[in-house]
């Protein structure tokens, strides 16, 4: 074919090319009403177009709102459903048009370069100040004790730039949490997990935090809080202080203040550093995360009078913390080899630190004994 031929039978498939692709975005728009990502178990259509189209995430949800846009918009509508408007031209006009302009935009469109028509967006979009600060007047957070016990419940609304740090921040941590002994847990429950995980990362560099446990004088293992009042457990005194700047405040029966724990058995930050050059990582078969990383004992010093030294001390993120010191879990071995640690579940079970051999018959089966 010549040269002219060529380029003529290129432009005429572009035209289909975005005919075609209007009129997907008109079949997406039903769909998106009927909620077809429920149907095949997407969390929602942005996700559905992602999985059917193989696109990434953020041009999924480019078209659907490219899609979700244009019912308002017949007159664009229109132009772009005979291929007289590419797809960087009608997401940029699906933004910038209202149903007042629709007419205007359908005739000034098709002659505006992407570029023109995404810096009007970008122009619009800034225009909508309001929005901005109305969300900021409306940001909050707050906290109160659960009232049957189980917690501290939080509640709160950021604006959407602040959101997307924190939801961020979680999200990532998130992603890098595996499995614990082999189950994941529900994603709600990790997404907990990272938020306190990122909210202690740096507490090597800044500081760790202060916390005081109030005893009252001989009930040491009966009755502990916290420096609000919370009431808590004997192991949750003993996980706060593997590795944190606490100790105990023991008061008289009249409140008075009778004596404080020793601060020494704090892990210092020259061994902190010490323990990250030897561990890298949480100590729990599997885990490799990095951030937000406990100092524990692995004989703890209260009551078991166990020291703070670099053999008696692992790191451990967060979660597996918990597991040691409130879900049953034990601990036992040498840190100082990669393999010298044993993990026990509740049950006392160990839990493998290395893959299992395979079993003599499945080896002679296949005929690989001999060797």
């Amino acid at each position: 074919m010549a040269t002219d031929d060529l380029a003529a039978a290129y432009r005429d498939l572009g035209g289909l090319e975005r005919a075609i692709g209007a009129q997907r975005l008109a079949v997406l728009a039903v769909l998106d009403e009927r909620g077809v990502a429920k149907a095949d178990g997407a969390l929602d259509t942005a996700q559905w177009v992602a999985a059917t189209d193989l696109v990434p995430a953020g041009a999924a949800r480019a078209a659907v709102d490219t899609a979700r846009a244009l019912p308002e918009l017949p007159a664009i509508a229109e132009v772009a459903e005979t291929g007289g408007l590419s797809m960087a031209q009608l997401a940029a006009l699906a933004e910038i048009a209202s149903p007042e302009s629709d007419e205007r935009w359908a005739k000034e469109g098709p002659g505006c370069t992407p570029a023109a028509l995404q810096q009007l967006a970008r122009q619009q979009r800034r225009v909508k100040r309001e929005d901005a600060q109305r969300q900021d007047r409306r940001r909050s957070f707050r906290w109160w004790k659960d009232r049957h016990g189980n917690g501290t419940r939080f509640a709160g609304v950021l604006p959407d730039d602040a959101a997307a740090v924190v939801t961020g921040a979680i999200e990532r941590r998130v992603e890098e949490m595996g499995p614990v002994d082999g189950v994941y847990e529900p994603h709600e429950s990790r997404c907990a997990d990272a938020l306190v995980e990122t909210c202690s990362a740096d507490r090597a560099e800044a500081g760790r935090p202060e916390v005081i446990v109030h005893v009252p004088v001989g009930v040491a293992n009966e009755a502990p809080t916290l420096a609000d009042g919370t009431p808590v457990s004997i192991d949750v005194v003993r996980r706060l202080a593997c590795d944190a700047t606490a100790y105990l405040l023991v008061e008289n029966p009249d409140g008075t203040v009778a004596g404080y724990g020793r601060r020494r058995r704090i892990v210092p930050d020259k061994m902190r550093r010490r323990l990250h050059q030897r561990d890298r990582h949480c100590r729990f078969p599997g885990c490799n995360r990095t951030r937000g990383l406990r100092a524990h004992h692995i004989a703890h010093w209260m009551p078991d009078d166990g020291e703070t030294e670099e053999d008696n001390c692992v790191l451990l993120c967060h979660r597996h913390h918990v597991l040691l010191h409130d879900g049953g879990w034990t601990m036992t071995g040498d840190p100082s080899t990669p393999t010298g640690l044993t993990f026990r579940r509740p049950s006392g079970a160990a839990v493998p630190n290395t893959p299992p051999p395979a079993r003599p018959e499945l080896l002679h089966r296949w005929g690989l004994d001999a060797a």
